[in-house]
């Protein structure tokens, strides 16, 4: 899967550093945003939001691949979600065993309010970057979760 570098040990730490600094940025800054409120949703359970605002209806099982959590971790997320009245679960009328997960009326609202917030925050997150450094990001982190499975819309 490696393709010849020209990395260092030092240099893929210092990818390790960014990547995980960006992410407690990135998660300091919602949380910020949103302040520490018990009601507020988790990244995780954002992230659930997220994946099912871009779709019609998905399953439990396709939301875990795709997310690359367990079951039983999407099942929590969901629970969670389901009782705060912004997903629905709905039973496939030919196969009883399946059933599909469906943004509410409400889970729509918060899905569009944190879409539009996380689009805010991102480009204020990168801001320092120029247009051509700014679409250079855009493609190797695309390409790099691709590349690692995970085929976001």
């Amino acid at each position: 899967m490696a393709k010849n570098s020209t990395l260092t040990d030092h240099e893929y730490i210092q990818i390790n550093q960014a990547i995980f600094s960006l992410r407690n940025v990135y998660e300091s800054g919602l949380r910020k945003e949103k302040g520490d409120a018990k009601n507020e949703l988790s990244i995780a359970e954002l992230g659930v939001l997220m994946v099912l605002g871009q779709a019609d209806k998905i399953t439990s099982r396709t939301l875990s691949v795709m997310m690359d959590l367990t079951p039983g971790t999407i099942s929590q997320y969901v629970n969670r979600l389901r009782k705060r009245g912004l997903i629905d679960q709905l039973r496939d009328e030919n196969d009883r065993r399946i059933w599909w997960l469906t943004l509410t009326k409400e889970g729509h609202d918060v899905y569009r309010s944190s879409y539009r917030g996380a689009v805010q925050y991102t480009r204020d997150m990168i801001s320092m970057l120029d247009a051509r450094e700014q679409r250079l990001l855009h493609d190797l982190l695309v390409k790099t979760s691709h590349g690692n499975g995970y085929e976001w819309q």
